[in-house]
């Protein structure tokens, strides 16, 4: 018998489906809902699978997109949600980072609405540029903190003021290089991820 079939398995899912998270779906004329959804409304209303419940239910989940035949399911580092043609749920949309995310999504749509009508574009496409934006001002703020943390103690250890303070310089400096490496996997990862998401957006569209 598999593990889903044993009695411990099985009520962690049941345990993951009665999980609810804070929600803000914004549609495409910029109305805004904001609802609490559990897991099981997730699989009943929506049609997902739960085993990919796990994009919602694992804090450092990898970057990654679930296409379904109307929706796609997306993860990218704090932004995550299902995003369809005409609407897009965010999730853990109390948090502040996503809160400020929602405010520029909802500004760039009203933007788009108020343009000539031969420059407006599709949602998905300016929820697409959102995400961009997001994303590559997260990378950009995380990358400069590293490199100001590990400029400062690269200075400690070539400076010569002792074998005491160039010990414990490359003592910090080793998890900060892995922080970088696991960074620079993530933002590879995030940048194939994106890739999918517009192919699949085009295939949406068509």
């Amino acid at each position: 018998r598999g593990l889903l079939g044993t009695p411990g398995a099985n009520s962690m899912m049941a345990s993951l489906l009665q999980k609810a998270t804070p929600v803000r779906e914004i549609i495409l004329d910029d109305t805004m809902v904001e609802y609490d959804i559990t897991h099981r409304e997730l699989v009943e209303l929506f049609g997902l699978q739960p085993r990919h419940l796990r994009v919602f239910s694992q804090p450092r989940a990898l970057a990654g997109i679930i296409p379904y035949d109307d929706m796609v399911v997306f993860k990218f580092e704090h932004l995550k949600g299902l995003l369809f043609w005409d609407r897009i749920m965010v999730f853990d949309s109390d948090t502040p980072s996503v809160e400020a995310f929602i405010l520029t999504l909802r500004a760039a749509i009203r933007r788009n609405q108020v343009i000539f009508e031969q420059l407006k574009q599709p949602f998905e496409l300016v929820v697409l540029e959102c995400l961009l934006d997001e994303l590559a001002s997260y990378y950009e703020s995380s990358f400069s903190r590293l490199h100001a943390l590990i400029s400062v103690h690269l200075d400690n250890i070539t400076s010569g003021l002792g074998d005491e303070v160039r010990e414990d310089g490359l003592y910090k400096l080793l998890p900060l290089e892995n922080k970088l490496s696991s960074l620079q996997v993530r933002l590879d990862r995030t940048f194939k991820t994106l890739d999918q998401l517009i192919a699949t957006d085009e295939d949406m569209a068509a």
